[in-house]
């Protein structure tokens, strides 16, 4: 989501190239949306205008971008709405000069404006059983129009050729056929598509030199900057978006089908700009008081921070220790690389464990790790101010980073201090631009996830909810919160062992574990072992060895950072994690290349570094005789030019659809993918469908989405699957050849091949009253024991050593 804000009448927005930037394009950049801001402000009289720009490169926060910076490319465009996940202005390097753009997309962008320099887009079907005589004539079913009713409007018709889409002028038209200037390059019965796209031009103003409207004008329509950064006033400046009194007088634009009144008048119903007074576009005099926004370049690092409950609720179930184990991991993990990490804990009292520290320069954990297991529950829930230091410690260097996030974990409601709520803090996150991702444990009747779902979704996270059945359930969520966070997950796979005293397994383990009782074994040994000697038996184990060994795929794209595999397991059970390459290579754990990390907490895993594009396997082996037992196997990517969203709405009406939706970038937004949802009901029945994003009328848009009706109330999980199978195509090719200057747009953009997986989870039916069960039996007065002097103690050393 992106992290923009309208407030006050300053608009704060986030902008971040996805390549590396010179000094030059930073200079241009910074130019080029200072001049727009004043723009912005003339044509609203004063009114809009932007305040704080916070601006990266390299792709570093690209998932909380409102304007994406490109090197290369044609035509600028937007996609969804501003402030919706996912969702942002995409500006090409023509931009930089040719600013008025900006001002238009902004106007798709934020308010929802149609163009004014066309007619909505038509599609026409071909019609097949009536061959196409040549490449310039195509047969369409019958429309109903009159003869050469497109060619006098001067329309176009475009069709799509090998992922290119190809324009031509319309010449001449019956109701059963279009005829164009110039041959198509094939037959247009052998267009990628069974239909044809027809743009019909339109105007907004009639008049002649008008300043308006920014929608029906863009690119250097304002006027332009030349290299050396001279900005000259356009012949015939237009500079303002229409009103009432001038708008389109024929009627015939996008904006006036898709909202029946002028910009400005659209402008006025979106809720933040209801107070707005309608300017005169045609006034022509300049308001004074324009103040330059401030140009803030982010720190290319991340910044996290855990807020997890140590209320006297977390007591029952797992729920304390598998939080504590999921606060080692995220400590380990920031271990392996330059993240800065504070850990909070909170009940009544707030109590950091570790100040917003770069983890990797610790000279190590254990004092830390001591810290988070001497932790108790203890008395009530002030999630408020837990998360306020959460904010005073993201913001403690003075400067903003580009990715800044909180982990907000709970099993209750807020209820201290009296008549305080959590989302007091929102304000103040949404000003300093860190997102909270929240997870509710435990029952839907102990967990406030109205209030959970508010923190997320006002700030750009994503909230989660999971109970407390069986131990590792609370870590997993944990540890795919930061997969998330750091790109995207992979693949998240519940596994289970069965019990291997009653087989010969037990035995094949005591062996394994008397080789190790120096150092552990390599996977080879372990092969050895076991009597594998084919790759396909170790990734496909046979039944007689599915208690020692088990196989997860994990299918990792090009051009990915880093890969992450981790195991998650119950305490008193022990896994050793082993992976297997795309060419079926066992990999050296041991390794310089690998971050393997073998935690005392009841988890391991590694981190690979350019890791080799394909299909790779992480190799779970039991080193523990005893019970059945389930675990969790995680593979999270990080590739800077991937980012992917997604989720579930709903109203919590029974029987209501419930949405689910998807979108996908790759350096652009993408379509041609294959998304997948499962859905798993309240009593472990499964769902699945299929979304697609052909609505609207619009093949390829990127925004997918499909609906599942539920009939039993309570709280559903699921995950949707994202997968580019090599189908992947660049989104909104009809939209994006209709605002370029070129007659050809490419749509494949050479995307690899690629998986990611989204949990999510939704209510069905009202949801049930949230019990204060803290206050119900007064635990909130319970104010600690000698581990919570200890805990403080060992708080004190670690500020010291800091």
């Amino acid at each position: 989501m992106g992290t923009g804000r309208f407030k006050n009448g300053k608009f704060d927005i986030t902008a971040i190239a996805n390549f590396a930037m010179t000094m030059n394009d930073w200079t241009e950049w910074e130019r080029c949306f200072k001049k727009v801001s004043e723009i912005l402000y003339n044509a609203s009289e004063g009114q809009m205008s932007f305040g704080n720009i916070f601006v990266c490169d390299e792709s570093i926060g690209l998932d909380t971008a409102d304007f994406i910076l490109y090197q290369a490319g044609d035509p600028s465009y937007s996609s969804g709405t501003f402030g919706n996940l996912g969702s942002a202005v995409h500006l090409m390097p023509y931009v930089k000069r040719q600013i008025l753009t900006i001002i238009h997309e902004m106007g798709h962008h934020v308010w929802g404006l149609g163009d004014e320099y066309c007619a909505p887009y038509v599609y026409e079907t071909i019609d097949y059983t009536n061959p196409a005589m040549n490449n310039r004539t195509i047969p369409i079913l019958n429309s109903g129009r009159v003869d050469n009713e497109l060619s006098t409007q001067n329309a176009q018709a475009l069709l799509m050729f090998g992922g290119l889409y190809e324009r031509r002028n319309i010449i001449a038209d019956t109701a059963t056929s279009i005829t164009v200037d110039l041959d198509y390059p094939d037959l247009p019965t052998n267009a990628d598509h069974n239909w044809v796209l027809i743009q019909i031009p339109a105007e907004c103003s009639n008049v002649a030199n008008s300043n308006y409207c920014v929608m029906e004008k863009s690119r250097n329509a304002a006027g332009s900057f030349d290299l050396a950064g001279n900005w000259t006033d356009a012949a015939h400046p237009v500079t303002e978006f229409c009103s009432a009194i001038n708008h389109d007088p024929d009627n015939d634009t996008a904006q006036e089908n898709s909202h029946g009144q002028s910009c400005w008048e659209t402008i006025i119903e979106r809720a933040e700009f209801t107070t707005l007074a309608v300017p005169n576009p045609a006034s022509g005099v300049l308001p004074a008081g324009n103040v330059e926004p401030n140009w803030f370049a982010l720190d290319k690092q991340s910044r996290f921070a855990l807020v997890l409950d140590r209320s006297g609720s977390m007591a029952s179930g797992h729920k304390m220790s598998d939080a504590q184990y999921g606060a080692i991991y995220w400590l380990e993990f920031c271990a392996q690389g330059n993240d800065l990490l504070t850990i909070i804990w909170y009940d009544h009292i707030i109590d950091n464990i570790l100040d917003l520290t770069e983890v990797s320069t610790l000279a190590g954990l254990d004092d830390e790790i001591d810290a988070i297991n001497l932790l108790t529950p203890r008395g009530s829930t002030n999630i408020r101010d837990g998360l306020y230091e959460a904010l005073h410690q993201i913001q403690t260097p003075a400067t903003r980073a580009a990715v800044q996030a909180t982990l907000l974990l709970t099993d209750g409601k807020h209820n201290t201090p009296s008549g305080s709520e959590a989302s007091e803090v929102l304000p103040s996150f949404n000003e300093e631009g860190v997102r909270i991702y929240t997870l509710g444990v435990g029952a839907p009747d102990a967990v406030d996830m109205d209030a959970l779902d508010e923190l997320a979704e006002e700030t750009g996270g994503n909230s989660y909810a999971v109970g407390d059945d069986e131990p590792g359930f609370i870590e997993a969520a944990m540890v795919e919160i930061n997969a998330e966070v750091r790109g995207g997950i992979i693949t998240t796979s519940p596994e289970s062992f069965p019990d291997s005293r009653k087989t010969e397994s037990d035995a094949l383990i005591k062996k394994i574990l008397s080789l190790g009782q120096e150092k552990r074994v390599n996977l080879k040994e372990i092969c050895e072992v076991l009597g594998i000697k084919d790759e396909k038996d170790l990734i496909h184990p046979p039944k007689k060895l599915k208690s020692v060994l088990s196989s997860i795929p994990a299918d990792v794209e090009e051009e990915c950072d880093r890969v992450s595999f981790s195991l998650i397991y119950p305490k008193g059970s022990t896994l050793w994690l082993y992976l297997l390459d795309p060419n079926g290579n066992f990999i050296d754990m041991n390794s310089s290349s690998v971050n393997h990390v073998i935690s005392t907490a009841p988890h391991e895993f590694a981190i690979i570094k350019k890791p080799k594009p394909g299909r790779w396997h992480m190799i779970a082996v039991r080193a523990e005789t005893g019970i059945a037992f389930k675990f969790r196997a995680i593979a999270g990517g990080e590739n800077k030019n991937i980012q992917a969203f997604g989720g579930a709405s709903t109203n919590n009406c029974l029987k209501a659809p419930v949405r689910l939706y998807a979108s996908v970038r790759f350096k652009n937004d993408i379509s041609g993918l294959h998304i997948t949802a499962t859905i798993i009901s309240p009593k472990g029945t499964k769902k699945y469908i299929t979304l697609d994003d052909n609505k609207y009328g619009e093949p390829n848009s990127g925004e997918y989405e499909g609906f599942v009706t539920v009939d039993y109330p309570g709280r559903y999980h699921g995950t949707i699957r994202i997968e580019n199978i090599g189908k992947a195509m660049t989104a909104k090719p009809a939209r994006r050849i209709l605002d370029s200057q070129k007659g050809k747009i490419e749509t494949d953009k050479d995307i690899p091949k690629f998986v990611r997986v989204i949990p999510f989870y939704f209510d069905s039916g009202k949801r049930v009253e949230i019990k204060d069960t803290e206050r119900e039996n007064g635990i909130h007065k319970i104010y600690g024991n000698i581990k919570e002097r200890q805990t403080k103690m060992i708080s004190a050393k670690l500020k010291r050593k800091k």
